[in-house]
């Protein structure tokens, strides 16, 4: 494997150390790439911290749709949706399957804010780049950017009149999409402009059983925006942008199932026990081969909608910008929301026993106040004003279907009814300095004082779904057992799931953190700059949404075990990193490099206990070591060499209260099952991962360019579950995507062919256990090999 990465990342390492008489002759060079990592506009190749930076022109000519996409082509970050969240990760450091979790990447949509996963999955639309900063970005951008930040900036209107039609088909898996925009000029001093996208995908697991492709989905989205420039001095840009997602099924499906015996003398430290693989016919097939035989109907109460998420956010975004002077003020108000509701089944099975509907809603205010000094002074500098306000509602259902679960004898299904609400504000003050010291020196000092405080409540009861009363009076009253007996009998059968119900009333958690940072600088020489950087980030603590028991189900409600629980610490990050960013051939390569250590303390983890519910809390340490590279080359006029590649260590210092796996789980004498997974590794941790680009263009007659690209990906092995299941390793990967584009030379027309995946490899970045059925593991696989041909037009 590690022979494998080095083939990949040779081009860059020969790019690092020679130059071409080739490129001196044609005196060809890199077009300047500019980034606001620092809340300044500066050229990507000045700024001292590990940042990505991918245009919108890139994403359109590669058809990237959404942030997921795109993470596959990045080293050191996965963004994927798994059964009941959505998992951010750079570096291998991401939040948890738990609603009460905040993010620990940030999202950032025209400076705004964004808070929750769900954010992640509206597509891409009219995208003029997109920044992603890794490590932890507390000082200028904020909480709960400990492992990073995604920074999305949009397409300004234009004065000048402008559109654009964009049309793609998928040939295989029968996709569409259109997208546009339409721009130009209200009035002299007032521009607009005018996006949207439209979708239908019908997914490329074929469901055998419902006879329909999953996940089927439709989604559009939209967005006004409104650039007003009264005066030199004053610049005023709004923007409004609602995204709309339905999703039938999400492409779940079985991989394996086992027949597990557990050994006289197995304990969970030292499991012993036979597996064996089985089919059990409830799955009917137990292989990745993108088939399932999975519903969610029966007719019973509760179990008649199949599979389904419907998701809609909203954005607005109001910038201004006056020029006082030589000083910058800018002002950033945002509102952002999202709703969504979900019926998710316990996995691709034949028969349903229980399925879980889940409705979220969410919005948030922000304000940030920023000044910022002119350049070219000793000492630059700006401070800034923050703050936020968000509310957060979940109710979530869980169902079990009486007929397969408990073989009809309690005679209804049972319902499992969480409620959970948050209220939440935080106030920051934050400033940047940097000291010019010589023209080759600089020293940056960064400090960010921030306060937060959350509030929520949480119910959790058992219920009869038919008559919508508690399961206790349903024994009670209608099976005739008595009060006593029939909350006795609710009772064992919730320890049964390792569950208890209970009422949390409302909680206050109150936090204050200083996030500061250093930075010094050295530019060697005009085609060299080195930097070494030391920062503190924090992220969130709070709440457990879903918190299901004290941490032992017996029935009896400890009022104040329930309280502890239901809270859990913020996180700590702590890196150093070493950087060094270089021109090389005379302007036509670039060649950049971090080496980082990071330490986290308390980091927040939720894992799946194989029955109902998520074990939450703080795992101890986590220490990250790890070497990212990213580098461009135009060899010639026409043909352009990029890529990246990153090298990373992941290791649980202590983890002494890690999730079981099933094995152990099984070997358990009591509920909730932990282990000690330290000097372990992390999930979607690669130790390898990789990608190379290679585009060629060139004119084929008077009015015509022929443009070709291909990039070759590479990850690793790497487990997909907190307790690092063996049957949920991902193996090492290769995967190759083409394509081919005409464009007319006057700009107006182009047409491609966009191959993904040429090989169509099998790979997967999410899996669990099948609750209620230890033994077999589900999975979402990636999209296999995709053709999508694609015709645009343009209107000047």
């Amino acid at each position: 494997m590690k022979i494998r990465f080095k083939c990949l990342t040779l081009p860059l390492a020969v790019m690092a150390a020679s130059s071409s008489t080739q490129l001196l002759a044609q005196q060809v060079t890199l077009e300047e790439v500019i980034v606001t990592a620092q809340k300044r506009v500066e050229s990507l190749q000045d700024v001292p911290i590990s940042v990505v930076a991918v245009s919108g022109d890139t994403i359109d000519e590669q058809g990237i749709f959404d942030l997921e996409q795109l993470s596959f082509t990045m080293p050191n970050i996965t963004i994927t949706q798994e059964q009941i969240s959505d998992r951010i990760s750079i570096r291998g450091i991401a939040s948890g399957g738990n609603q009460g979790f905040d993010q620990s990447v940030g999202l950032f949509s025209n400076g705004v804010y964004m808070g929750r996963g769900t954010q992640f999955r509206s597509a891409f639309l009219d995208v003029s780049s997109i920044e992603i900063l890794r490590g932890p970005q507390a000082t200028l951008f904020g909480k709960n950017t400990i492992a990073g930040a995604v920074n999305i900036t949009s397409r300004r209107p234009d004065q000048e009149f402008g559109a654009e039609i964009r049309a793609s088909y998928e040939i295989e898996y029968d996709d569409w999409s259109t997208t546009g925009f339409v721009t130009g000029g209200l009035t002299d001093n007032l521009a607009g402009r005018l996006a949207f996208k439209v979708k239908k995908g019908n997914g490329f697991v074929e469901n055998k059983l419902l006879n329909r492709d999953e996940a089927d989905a439709e989604a559009d989205n939209y967005r006004l925006s409104l650039l007003w420039d009264p005066s030199e001095n004053l610049s005023v840009n709004f923007s409004y942008e609602a995204y709309s997602q339905e999703l039938n099924g999400k492409g779940f499906e079985i991989v394996g199932d086992e027949d597990i015996t557990i050994l006289p003398g197995s304990t969970v430290e030292n499991p012993k026990y036979i597996a064996s693989s089985q089919c059990r016919a409830i799955f009917v097939d137990c292989k990745l081969n993108h088939q399932l035989y999975g519903t969610n109907v029966d007719g019973t109460p509760f179990f008649d909608r199949e599979e389904y998420s419907e998701l809609d956010t909203e954005l607005a975004a109001l910038s201004i910008e006056y020029q006082l002077g030589e000083y910058t003020i800018n002002s950033v108000t945002g509102y952002t929301s999202s709703d969504l509701f979900e019926v998710n089944p316990t996995a691709a099975v034949a028969i349903p026993t229980s399925n879980n509907f889940q409705e979220e809603e969410y919005e948030s205010f922000s304000q940030e106040l920023r000044i910022t000094s002119p350049t070219g002074s000793t000492i630059e500098w700006l401070a800034g004003l923050y703050f936020e306000s968000g509310d957060y509602e979940m109710l979530e259902t869980i169902n079990l279907n009486d007929t397969a679960v408990f073989g009809g004898t309690i005679g209804t299904n049972v319902q499992i009814k969480t409620d959970f609400e948050q209220e939440a504000e935080t106030y920051a003050i934050f400033g940047q300095g940097t000291w010019n010291i010589t023209d080759e020196f600089r020293a940056t000092f960064g400090l960010r004082y921030s306060e937060e405080e959350k509030k929520a409540p949480q119910t959790y009861t058992l219920n009869d779904a038919a008559r919508g009363i508690r399961l206790a009076g349903y024994f009670s009253d209608i099976a005739g057992l008595g009060p006593v007996i029939g909350e006795a009998a609710a009772a064992d059968l919730a320890a049964a799931f390792n569950l208890e119900e209970h009422n949390i009333p409302r909680q206050t958690y109150e936090q204050e953190d200083w996030s500061p940072s250093v930075n010094l600088q050295w530019d060697v020489n005009p085609d060299v700059l080195l930097y070494a950087s030391w920062s503190i980030g924090y992220k969130s603590g709070g709440f457990d949404a879903r918190i299901a028991t004290d941490g032992v189900s017996d029935g009896i409600i400890d009022a104040e075990a329930y309280a502890e629980a239901f809270e859990f610490d913020q996180e700590k990050a702590t890196t150093y990193e070493l950087g060094f960013k270089t021109a090389l051939a005379q302007g036509a390569a670039e060649l950049n490099g971090a080496f980082f250590y990071t330490q986290y303390e308390d980091l927040q983890f939720s894992a799946f206990n194989g029955g109902l519910s998520f074990l939450v809390d703080n795992a101890a340490d986590v220490d990250l070591t790890g070497f990212e590279l990213e580098g461009r080359w135009q060899l010639t006029e026409n043909l352009m060499l990029s890529g990246g590649g990153s090298w990373l260590d992941y290791e649980y210092q202590e983890f002494k209260n890690a999730p079981c796996d099933v094995y152990a789980t099984l070997s358990a004498t009591t509920a909730g099952c932990v282990t000690d997974l330290s000097g372990e590794t992390g999930v979607n941790t690669p130790e390898y991962s990789a990608n190379v680009t290679l585009d060629w263009k060139r004119a084929i007659s008077s009015d015509i360019e022929l443009q070709l690209g291909a990039t070759l990906l590479y990850e690793d092995s790497f487990f997909v579950a907190t307790d690092l299941d063996p049957l949920l390793e991902q193996d090492s990967y290769t995967k190759l995507n083409l394509r081919a584009r005409l464009n007319s030379l006057n700009n107006t027309w182009s047409t491609a062919l966009l191959v993904n995946n040429v090989t169509d490899e099998d790979t997967f970045h999410y899996g669990n256990d099948v609750p209620l059925f230890s033994g077999a593991r589900f999975i979402r696989p990636d999209a296999p090999r995709t053709v999508t041909l694609e015709v645009v037009y343009r209107f000047n």
